[in-house]
C-alpha cells in the first residue's frame, strides 16, 4: 500500500499572481532564484522561443541552466533537492514535474486553467505573500471515503494502468454513480493530485468517472462481483 501524499512530500510550491505584468513576475522569480544560488537551479520553459519573450527571462536563461517542456523531464538525474522555476506551463508540464520530485517550485502562470488545479493541490503559498491555498476536498463525503479506500487499495503512482487497479476504480465509480453519490469528476482530479495519485493516474480517474456519469460501459477483466449498498453504507459510516 502506497502512503498518501508520498509523491508530495517534501516539495515546497510558490506561485505569482496570473494577473500580474508578464516582465514584473519574472522579476520577483529571479530574485527567488538568486536567493537560492547555493542549490541545484532549473527553469523550464514552453518553448525555446519563449525565452526572447522577455528580457527578463533572456537574463535568467543567460544564468541558470534552463529546459524545455519536452526536454526538461528526459534529464538522467532527478531533481530531489532541486530549485525549479517553471514559466508559463501547461497542465501537463505540472504533471509531469511533480513526478521528479523538486525541493521547491516557484510558478509564473499562463492561464488559470492549466495551473490552478495543480496549485491548489499542492498549497501552494503566494510568493508575494497571503495565506496558502486550500487543499482540494471532494464535497460529497461519502465519494471523500471510497477514493480514500480506492487510493490505499491500488498502488496511486501506476497512473491505473494495471488491469487490478483500473477495474477497482471503475468499481468504485459505478457503485457510487449508481446509488446517486454526488461525483464531480474535476473534484477527483484534484484530490488524486493532492493525495499521492500522479498527474497520469488522476486524469484517468477523471476521465473514467466522466464516462461513466455519460453511461459508457468498461470491461472488467477480474471476476470480482460488483461493488453493492454494504459497502455505500460502510463509507457512510465512515463519512459519519
Amino acid at each position: 500500500m502506497v502512503e498518501p501524499n508520498a509523491i508530495l512530500r517534501g516539495m515546497d510550491v510558490y506561485h505569482l499572481p496570473e494577473e500580474m505584468e508578464r516582465d514584473e513576475a519574472l522579476r520577483h522569480a529571479w530574485e527567488w532564484l538568486n536567493e537560492r544560488r547555493s542549490r541545484e537551479r532549473l527553469v523550464i520553459v514552453p518553448v525555446r522561443d519563449s525565452i526572447g519573450h522577455s528580457p527578463v527571462l533572456l537574463q535568467i536563461a543567460s544564468r541558470v541552466q534552463t529546459e524545455t517542456a519536452q526536454t526538461f523531464w528526459k534529464l538522467a538525474h532527478e531533481l530531489r533537492g532541486a530549485t525549479v522555476l517553471v514559466v508559463w506551463p501547461s497542465k501537463k508540464t505540472l504533471e509531469e514535474l511533480q513526478e521528479r520530485q523538486p525541493a521547491e517550485v516557484l510558478v509564473v502562470p499562463w492561464r488559470v486553467e492549466e495551473s490552478d488545479a495543480w496549485l491548489q493541490a499542492h498549497s501552494s503559498t503566494p510568493l508575494l505573500g497571503g495565506p496558502a491555498l486550500d487543499k482540494p476536498t471532494i464535497s460529497d463525503l461519502v465519494v471523500l471515503e471510497a477514493m480514500k479506500s480506492l487510493t490505499n487499495f491500488i498502488n496511486p503512482h501506476n497512473n491505473l494502468v494495471t488491469y487490478d487497479d483500473r477495474d477497482e476504480a471503475i468499481r468504485v465509480l459505478r457503485v457510487l454513480i449508481q446509488y446517486r453519490r454526488r461525483v464531480n469528476p474535476d473534484e477527483l482530479y484534484q484530490w488524486g493530485l493532492a493525495n499521492g495519485w500522479t498527474g497520469k493516474g488522476a486524469n484517468r480517474l477523471q476521465l473514467l468517472a466522466t464516462e461513466i456519469l455519460a453511461g459508457k460501459r468498461h470491461r472488467i477483466h477480474s471476476s470480482s462481483p460488483p461493488l453493492g449498498l454494504d459497502i455505500i453504507k460502510y463509507w457512510e459510516e465512515q463519512a459519519r
